[in-house]
């Protein structure tokens, strides 16, 4: 099975990372399996949150993970890539993860896909970011 691992930093230096098991294509429809899930990286150094050790070190990276939700309320909405933008997880015209088909723009908000997604953010956040870049790798 292939993996993808997508990198996807922002101007508030949080890095949101979805992984995916379906082929990265063109598609209208939704690909993946329950193998795949999103998570968030953040430096507390870089985003004001003081960090654990202060030292600079692993202490101050706090990693959040998004598995699927296997619930009731639950889908399969796991990954489309189409034309005019990327989606990962999706539910009541939501999308967990959506980047613009230009890949500057994006947004995170609540979906049934992943299990308590979007991680917990201070309250004035904005859902809409400014991507910074995106890098896609392949596991094989």
């Amino acid at each position: 099975m292939t993996y993808r691992f997508f990198s996807v930093p922002n101007q508030r230096n949080e890095i949101w990372l979805p992984i995916s098991s379906s082929t990265s294509r063109f598609s209208f429809s939704f690909a993946g399996t329950g193998e795949s899930f999103l998570f968030k990286v953040v430096d507390e150094r870089v985003a004001g949150g003081g960090g654990g050790g202060g030292g600079g070190g692993v202490d101050d990276v706090v990693v959040r993970v998004s598995p699927w939700n296997r619930g009731p309320d639950g889908n399969q909405h796991f990954f489309q890539g189409k034309p005019g933008c990327l989606v990962v997880g999706a539910s009541q015209g939501r999308f967990g993860l959506w980047v613009d088909g230009n890949l500057d723009h994006g947004r995170l908000d609540r979906c049934l896909t992943f299990e308590k997604w979007p991680p917990p953010a201070p309250a004035l956040q904005p859902k809409d970011f400014k991507v910074k870049c995106l890098e896609c790798y392949n596991f094989v």
